[in-house]
């Protein structure tokens, strides 16, 4: 395993403080890492990490510049390569275990899963709610630091009920207990205990952290039975959806604000013992205007009701439409416009088109296989497009509608295919019983319509198609 793990180290990223880089691992060749593989093996079977790799180096990154406050920095931790190596090769051995320990609800850091699946869930999930009139309220966690705030001795009591192997245990434990952090400030090197969270930029902590975050989340806010009549949470073709997860991005799926409420309050009650703090101030409310307007509180505190939230990057509205995302997109667009415009200003035209669809293109169309656009929405972007493309001379800029559509009948095609117990399936291809009607007036495009849309328009070309032939048959 070593020697597969070695060679995929990129180059020259940042030394620990052992001074081992990764190009000493790369150009070690096979005798090197046949050696790093028995020091691997014998890691796992004493079960003792070597202490050199638990010391970390901490640097400090400006969120923003001039920074006045501990908020403005964010603290990035540098581990050691080799320590690296071997966590990473740990988290391989784990991953069939924790695939089977978590449930349907996480998304986050999960092989063959992304954020669109969550973002897919509450597009229709709150287009569905509104044209039957349901109420929706959707409760949005946020945790002050959460991967560095979390203790150890959660993150082992969720190893442990997971069933790893008691040898994986003990080296997991040793790679994160007892650990300390050398920063410089104002020139002089302090050394720290670390005595909480799992560590940043090693391989295996967000898995700790989603199993340990499991734990907690079923120990405070068990799933409900689906058998049962009444629960909280959004009952979807006879199964409860009650939450959403994104490695620790929390969002609760209620009908009324007293089970908002009271399963808020357990679960910040549960984490707190964790280590795990809500930061109430970021915490928020959105909810469709058939919801009770009594306001969700976490223990006595109320939580911020809004009209619009940025979730995993993308703006939800509360009227559902899209007008907030579409600016957050220019924006962004011309962000990833101006990031390379002097380094694209002298190659050539095709090169240049490349370098926009790539980075320009991405950035204005993120999570655009969730929208449920209007032509207007098309519109805006595609003027925008049109500009950036004329200032930086790259030529013929792309059909943004047809690019959207591409996405979109692409990513419909994976939820089809997705296993029948994903969240994101069964929400995007439910249909509420036959005994919920439907509000009064003309309904609400969906996300669905557009797909149902170009699967009619492709149908009715092929039947065009098989009349040709089959008028060429006759006449031949």
């Amino acid at each position: 395993m070593a020697q597969g793990e070695t060679p995929k180290t990129s180059w020259r990223t940042a030394m620990g403080l052992d001074r081992v880089g990764s190009d000493m691992l790369k150009h070690g060749g096979e005798k090197l890492q046949q050696n790093l593989a028995r020091c691997f093996n014998k890691l796992i079977e004493d079960g003792k990490y070597p202490p050199e790799w638990n010391e970390i180096r901490i640097k400090l990154l400006e969120k923003k510049p001039n920074p006045e406050t501990l908020k403005d920095v964010r603290p990035i931790s540098i581990l050691s390569i080799p320590g690296k190596v071997f966590t990473k090769i740990m988290t391989k051995r784990m991953a069939r275990k924790a695939e089977s320990y978590l449930d349907e609800t996480q998304n986050g850091f999960r092989c063959g899963r992304s954020c669109s699946e969550n973002l897919q869930s509450i597009t229709c999930l709150w287009e569905k709610c509104h044209e039957y009139d349901m109420p929706l309220i959707l409760t949005f966690i946020d945790y002050r630091a959460a991967f560095d705030s979390i203790y150890w001795s959660a993150v082992q009591e969720g190893v442990l009920e997971s069933g790893f192997d008691p040898q994986y245990m003990e080296a997991i434990k040793s790679c994160n207990e007892l650990g300390t952090g050398e920063i410089e400030i104002f020139g002089e090197k302090l050394k720290i205990p670390v005595e909480r969270g799992v560590r940043q930029g090693d391989s295996s902590s967000p898995a700790l952290f989603a199993i340990a975050l499991h734990k907690l989340l079923n120990e405070a806010d068990p799933l409900p039975e689906d058998d049962e009549e009444e629960n909280f949470g959004i009952r979807v073709d006879g199964r409860y959806i009650s939450r959403l997860l994104f490695a620790d991005d929390l969002v609760l799926i209620d009908k009324n604000p007293k089970d908002a409420s009271n399963r808020a309050s357990k679960i910040a009650k549960i984490c707190e013992k964790a280590g795990l703090m809500f930061n109430t101030a970021k915490s928020k409310v959105l909810r469709n205007q058939c919801a009770n307007n009594a306001s969700v509180r976490v223990n006595g505190q109320p939580l911020e009701d809004v009209d619009q939230i940025k979730y995993l990057g993308r703006i939800f509205r509360k009227d559902g439409a899209l007008d907030s995302e579409i600016n957050n997109r220019i924006r962004a667009g011309w962000a990833a416009y101006h990031s390379i415009a002097s380094a694209i200003s002298e190659i050539s035209i095709k090169e240049k088109n490349h370098f926009l669809k790539s980075s320009v293109l991405s950035a204005m169309t993120y999570a655009s296989e969730t929208w449920n656009t209007k032509v207007e929405d098309i519109k805006r972007i595609q003027r925008t497009i049109n500009y950036i493309w004329i200032q930086a001379n790259a030529g013929t800029p792309p059909n943004l509608e047809k690019f959207i559509m591409k996405i979109k009948m692409r990513w419909a095609g994976h939820i089809v295919r997705l296993p029948t117990q994903r969240i994101c399936r069964i929400i995007t291809l439910w249909e509420p019983p036959n005994g919920v009607k439907r509000r009064k007036g003309r309904p609400k495009k969906r996300w669905v319509d557009d797909v149902q849309n170009e699967v009619k328009v492709h149908q009715h070309n092929i039947n065009l198609q098989g009349l040709g032939e089959a008028e060429e048959e006759g006449s031949g």
